[in-house]
């Protein structure tokens, strides 16, 4: 190495030790860099662990959770479709039959109903939504419920999601299915 002071070439000479002491320090930081940088993957590691942890915990709550509020949710709806006053109601006109889902509802069976007739379409409704007219039979739990099966699944509709229970109700003097459904704002 040649530095110039005053116009003069000066010559420094590392000696063996110098060399050696360089190349230690050197040796050093990339060991304490790889020794940082192997602790830091190892705490991402354990970081990212311990949320897999945290994550299959709360799905595991919410499972619970869920399927007991399917089981109350689905008594709810068996009492509801069995109610005698519901089977009658269905069979008047859809006028009639709006009164009668507002006092199921003041019971605190659901959030909402509304009931449909075998071809999906809305007699009476408890809220502004579905409107009454509206065919809702594309929508796949209420044609499963058309279908004559009990349908239970999330829905989002009114800024917020709702689960959703649609129940087949047989009226007593005819054979078709006219789908009860009832929601229930999820917490």
């Amino acid at each position: 190495m040649v530095l110039l002071i005053n116009g003069e070439p000066l010559m420094i000479r590392l000696g063996i030790r110098s060399k050696l002491l360089g190349v230690t320090l050197l040796l050093l930081a990339f060991l304490t860099l790889g020794a940082l940088g192997e602790v830091r993957y190892y705490i991402g590691q354990q970081v990212r662990e311990q949320a897999e942890r945290r994550v299959e915990t709360a799905a595991q709550m919410l499972t619970t959770v869920m399927e007991r509020t399917e089981e109350q949710l689905l008594g709810r709806g068996q009492i509801l479709v069995e109610l005698p006053s519901l089977r009658s109601g269905l069979a008047k006109e859809p006028a009639q039959l709006e009164p009668l889902l507002q006092e199921v509802k003041a019971i605190r069976a659901a959030n909402l109903l509304w009931a449909t007739d075998p071809k999906g379409v809305v007699l009476a409704s408890t809220a502004e939504y579905p409107p009454v007219g509206q065919t809702l039979a594309q929508h796949t739990l209420i044609a499963q419920a058309l279908s004559g099966q009990k349908a239970l699944g999330f829905d989002f509709f009114m800024d917020e999601w709702w689960l959703m229970l649609c129940l087949p109700v047989i009226q007593t003097n005819s054979s078709p299915s006219v789908t009860s459904s009832a929601r229930t704002r999820s917490a």
